[in-house]
Order: C-alpha cells, then sequence, then structure tokens
C-alpha cells in the first residue's frame, strides 16, 4: 500500500485580544484512543495539557524549548506529573499499532494567537491503522481549559480513502479538566514548568467550561490582552483544524547535450509561470524565474555560500534566493574568471588555476565565467525568499517549482546527476545529466506546484582539485564545471 501525504492545519479563529492555542498535540490511530469522557475524571495526559499545556513532545523540538527558555522558564526543572498525553498515546494498543502523534507549533513561539495558524504535513503509511484523527491543547489564558475531540474523528472512508475534513471547534467545545479551581487568578495561572499539575481540583471530572469571570471581576477579561476571549458568546468559533490529501506532484524532465540553446530557452518559458526574470528584486515576486550566470563583476573566484541570498549587493553578494553547502566543514565554491583586479585569482581562465588544460575540456555557455564547488564533487542548493530574513537574522525557507543547470565536459553517463527533495527531505526525483565530452549539457526538471526545497547537484565523479587531470576513459576520472543555473521564483512554504 501506498504511503498517503496528508497536511493538517490549525488556525485559531478568535478575534483580536482573544485566547490563544499552546502547541496543538495530534494523533493518527486506528480509532482506539479515547483522550477524555465527559462526567469522568481527567487523565494526568490531559491534566498537564488543560493546566500547562504540556503534552511530554516538547523537548522533542528545539524552537519550542528555546520559545520556554525565553519566556523565563527553565526546562531542566522536570514536571512532576506524569504520564503526560505522549506518553500515554505511545503505551496504548493505538500508538503501538503504527499511530503517529506529533505537535503544531509556530516556531519561537509558546502559543498560536489569535489569526495565526500553522501546518504540517505527515506521511501515512498503513492508512488502516491511521484512520483516526485526535487532536488536544491548552485554551490559555486559563485555569484547566482545553480543547480537544471526546471521541476519534474518522478520516477513512469504507474504501480506504482519505476523508478530506474540516473541524470547527465553537465556544461550547472548550472543556474544563476539573482539575483545577478556576480562580483566573494570575498566580493560579503561571503557565510554568516547574508547578506544573499543582492546581486544587474543582469538580474532579471533564466537563462543558463554564466561561470565564465576567468583566469587572478581576478575572481573565479584564486583562486587555484576552478582552474578547469570551467564548460563551453565540457564535464564537475557537479554532479551525483541516486534513486534506497532499497531491503527489507531477514533473516534466528537460534533458539535452550539445546544441542546448532550445531546450534552455523551453525550460524558461516554462518554469517562468507566465511570469519574467525576477534578477535581483528583494521578496519573492510570486511567479517568474531567477538565473544565475556568474558573469557578474562583483562574483569572487573564492565565492562565499550565501553570495546569492544576501541585500547588501553588489558588495556582498546579490538577492536571488538560493544558498549552497557540501557535505565538509568548509563549503567552498569557486567562478573562474573574477573580473576585478584585486580578486587573489586574478587571471584565472575556465579554472586553469588548477590545471592547464581545463579550458580545451571546458566550454562555457554564457561567457566567460563558469562555476564549480570546490572541496567535493556535489553540493546541496537550499532556497529562500530572496533576501528575507527573519527577526534573529535567518534565511526564510522557500520552495520553487523548478531548477536546471547547464554542466560542461561530462564525459560519463553516470557522473553527473540532479537530486530533488521536497520541504520534509523526502527524494521527489534523481536523474542524471546527458554526457558530451568537452561540451555543455541541459537538465533542468519542473513540477506543477512549488515542492522543490533543496537540489543536491553532484558534477563530475571528483571534485577540480590542483593538477588533478580529466581522463574518464583511463583513470575513470570526469571533471565537470557548470555555468547557469534557472530556477522557479522562490515561494515561502
Amino acid at each position: 500500500m501506498n504511503p498517503t501525504k496528508v497536511k493538517v492545519t490549525v488556525e485559531n479563529l478568535a478575534p483580536e485580544n482573544g485566547s490563544a492555542i499552546t502547541p496543538l498535540w495530534v494523533g493518527f490511530h486506528d480509532g482506539t484512543f479515547d483522550l477524555f469522557n465527559l462526567g469522568e475524571p481527567a487523565s494526568p495526559g490531559i491534566e498537564s495539557t488543560a493546566e500547562d499545556g504540556i503534552t511530554g513532545l516538547g523537548g522533542n523540538f528545539p524552537d519550542l524549548t528555546q520559545a520556554s527558555i525565553d519566556a523565563g522558564f527553565d526546562p531542566a526543572i522536570l514536571p512532576s506529573l506524569a504520564p503526560f498525553l505522549s506518553d500515554l498515546f505511545s503505551d496504548s494498543s493505538a500508538g503501538m499499532n503504527d499511530g503517529i502523534q506529533d505537535l503544531l507549533f509556530i516556531a519561537s513561539s509558546l502559543g498560536l494567537n489569535p489569526g495565526e495558524s500553522v501546518s504540517k504535513t505527515f506521511e501515512l503509511n498503513d492508512i488502516a491503522s491511521n484512520g483516526f484523527f485526535s487532536y488536544a491543547a491548552m485554551y490559555f489564558a486559563s485555569n484547566d481549559a482545553f480543547i480537544a475531540n471526546d471521541n476519534p474523528i474518522p478520516i477513512v472512508d469504507e474504501s480506504g480513502n482519505l476523508i478530506e475534513t474540516e473541524i470547527i471547534i465553537t465556544g461550547d467545545q472548550v472543556w474544563d479538566a476539573g482539575t483545577e479551581v478556576n480562580t483566573e487568578d494570575p498566580a493560579d495561572v503561571p503557565f510554568d514548568l516547574a508547578v506544573t499539575g499543582q492546581g486544587t481540583p474543582e469538580g474532579g471530572v471533564v466537563m462543558q467550561h463554564p466561561g470565564f469571570l465576567p468583566p469587572g471581576s478581576g478575572g481573565i477579561l479584564d486583562n486587555p490582552d484576552f478582552a474578547n476571549s469570551d467564548f460563551t458568546q453565540p457564535g464564537y468559533e475557537v479554532a479551525r483544524i483541516t486534513i486534506t490529501e497532499v497531491p503527489e506532484p507531477n514533473e516534466v524532465v528537460f534533458s539535452a547535450s550539445g546544441n542546448i540553446n532550445g531546450i534552455v530557452e523551453l525550460f524558461r518559458d516554462v518554469v517562468d509561470m507566465g511570469g519574467v526574470n525576477n534578477g535581483n528584486e528583494i521578496g519573492s515576486q510570486g511567479d517568474g524565474f531567477r538565473e544565475i550566470d556568474w558573469d557578474g563583476g562583483a562574483v569572487p573566484f573564492n565565492m562565499p555560500a550565501n553570495f546569492f541570498n544576501n541585500q547588501n549587493r553588489p558588495v556582498n553578494g546579490l538577492p536571488r534566493g538560493v544558498e549552497f553547502s557540501t557535505a565538509s566543514n568548509f563549503s567552498l565554491f569557486g567562478v573562474s574568471n573574477p573580473v576585478l583586479p584585486a580578486d587573489p585569482f586574478f587571471g584565472d581562465n575556465e579554472f586553469d588555476t588548477f590545471n592547464s588544460t581545463y579550458p580545451d575540456q571546458f566550454t562555457t555557455f554564457s561567457s566567460p565565467r563558469l562555476f564549480a564547488p570546490l572541496d567535493l564533487n556535489f553540493m546541496d542548493v537550499d532556497f529562500f525568499e530572496p533576501g528575507v530574513f527573519d527577526e534573529d537574522g535567518n534565511p526564510v525557507p522557500a520552495l520553487v517549482t523548478g531548477f536546471g543547470a547547464i554542466f560542461t565536459d561530462v564525459d560519463l553517463p553516470d557522473s553527473t546527476k540532479l537530486e530533488f527533495f521536497d520541504g520534509d527531505g523526502d527524494l521527489l526525483l534523481s536523474q542524471f545529466v546527458e554526457p558530451d565530452p568537452e561540451g555543455l549539457s541541459f537538465l533542468g526538471v519542473v513540477f506543477d506546484q512549488p515542492v522543490v526545497s533543496k537540489v543536491r547537484i553532484t558534477s563530475g565523479n571528483v571534485p577540480l582539485r590542483l593538477g588533478l587531470e580529466d581522463d574518464p576513459f583511463g583513470t575513470g576520472v570526469d571533471v565537470v564545471a557548470m555555468d547557469n543555473f534557472i530556477y522557479g521564483e522562490p515561494v515561502v512554504a
């Protein structure tokens, strides 16, 4: 049975200054896992979720742990209440029958605020064992309010096909765990890892939450940040959860050697999605494409890995939404024929700095410069929103519809290839480049949707090295260089 990819999205539907939702626990299972029952005591897992938003999975996510530290919490202090929800699921028959559990949260955030949404993709290897869905999260700020489904939700029909599902959680589906008195005193709503599960029980059983104390009582609704959190109002919507199938992408391969002008132009026409060459525009332009021909004078011989994802142009780079890396600790990249006299390698011609015979073997598509990784013969191209960085200075990951590259002096049919990976790191396609000794080869792939987050390039079977002879039919050494990179406009995932 082929795996089924599904995307789960949760959106906080509360109005501005409404309540937040802590990281949402989700589980796919065989239908035997029951989170809670109205009128019965909450499990320890629901108690720790409802009182403190702790499911037991947070430690698996460095971003979430760092957000806790930034908020002043000490994750080294182990909570006193166990087992957690994740433990209960793992130890259940549903969990042991290939059940899947995870958290949905925004990186570097402890909650999903009104208007925010987040998605995650899951691969269900056995749809029969994962045909039911459950969810749970704390409704913050509160003493022990939570959202969850009391009965597993079927997401597979009788024929074994996914039922695309929309779950609207309304105010009358906010539950009270009955494990902590609803004082709404800030001293009792600390959301503190050190005192989880320490509340004084109220009622002792799960029930429909009666709502927050009325305004003027000194409760949560008197806090301006939560002034619109009265979920008992008619028609109040708390959250939306959707479960949709992720279609397998279809691709078109563009491959040629020798005279490649026509196929390169055709690739540009297809990958641009009706747009144009967006050059050095900062930010995603939605459609169009980007191209790197290496020929600009600002590109140094020893090119930094992030040169083509930099706002400080043209001195330190250009914002075209790609960063390069190799598996070594150095990630060295070279661009031949440096233009600036101050460049230490000024005077190089098609990498004759390494071997004087290379200009006789290599050919340019756009003269005069070529590109190659210098420490290894394979490298990764990762895509980002061009020239855009988050508040911590990190590039913003993006996806593209396709990528193509021009190679020179591919001698062997299995020495050079492109591998395409999606946002989950799964391999989409692997394709070898057609050989053309001392000539040009082109390989490009376009998908019907922006799914490519990384391309791994293997260029020849050895990297360019000082004195290394290209001798594919003798020693088997096939040294390859590259020219233009062409790729769809990076769009934020």
